[in-house]
């Protein structure tokens, strides 16, 4: 433990600042910042994931308080009626009878007591639960605590809209996939040659699906012309040709096995239809 003057206060005061790597605790009812320590400060607030400014009730001005509130991890904690005076980092405390004030740095005579942790932790350890126990007097927990809820409501309500917008995304993509899959299925079923295996069918069939260039005339000139090809590949009894036996029976069944065949190699004589 140290005494120090005035401005032995000032100067481990400024240490205590720059040397803060995880907290800082200022405990001043008056705040009025000179330029050179409100440098250092900037940095310990880039450093520190907690900084607690703790002042009297009404006494934080506005440029102060408008300066201090652009820091994410400043907490500004009004207390009524405070009259102590304690700066802290995780490693030193000062207890002072200073302001963190301009006017009291240079012009008035000041005392403090300077701590260090690893020397005198009971008394370290002391003055931060005494500390804690100024900033519950204050509304500043409650507040926190409220903010805190209102911030977690806040974010069950995105989480719960971007849930229900996963869900409608999802839905949305699964009747386009149902869509897709009926509009396949009704396209593979028009491809699909008739099963009733006829002649007829067959020939329909290939239509679909090829154009044929035959050197035949009339309306049934295709069909007259896949019959003569089909003649040519497989034999066809007498009661599966027309009386002239120029081509087979639209009604002819040729059975699943025939119909295949002749599907395969009549295919042959066209073109695939562009899609």
């Amino acid at each position: 433990m140290k005494v120090l003057s005035t401005t032995e206060t000032s100067y481990h005061l400024e240490k205590l600042v720059k040397e803060a790597k995880e907290k800082l605790t200022i405990v001043s009812p008056y705040l009025k910042i000179n330029k050179l320590i409100r440098v250092s400060l900037e940095d310990a607030f880039k450093r520190c994931s907690e900084v607690n400014f703790v002042f009297r009730t009404n006494q934080l001005n506005f440029s102060e308080k408008k300066w201090l509130e652009e820091f994410k991890h400043v907490n500004l904690i009004d207390v009524q009626n405070l009259h102590a005076k304690c700066y802290l980092n995780e490693n030193i405390a000062i207890l002072s009878s200073m302001n963190l004030y301009e006017y009291s740095q240079i012009n008035n005579h000041e005392m403090s007591v300077y701590i260090e942790r690893n020397q005198e932790e009971d008394a370290y350890n002391d003055i931060i639960d005494k500390v804690n126990a100024i900033i519950r007097a204050s509304d500043f927990l409650k507040r926190r605590a409220m903010k805190e809820k209102a911030l977690a409501e806040k974010e069950a309500r995105i989480t719960e809209r971007n849930r229900l917008q996963a869900e409608r995304m999802a839905k949305a993509e699964e009747r386009k996939r149902l869509a897709a899959e009926k509009k396949a299925q009704l396209a593979s079923s028009q491809k699909t040659p008739d099963r009733t295996y006829t002649m007829g069918t067959l020939i329909f069939n290939l239509q679909q699906e090829y154009n044929f260039t035959v050197p035949l005339w009339g309306d049934d000139k295709v069909y007259r012309y896949l019959c003569q090809k089909a003649m040519e590949i497989v034999e066809f009894t007498k009661n599966e040709l027309y009386q002239d036996k120029d081509a087979v029976l639209r009604l002819t069944q040729l059975g699943e096995e025939r119909y295949a065949f002749l599907y395969r190699e009549l295919k042959k004589f066209g073109k695939p239809k562009e899609m």
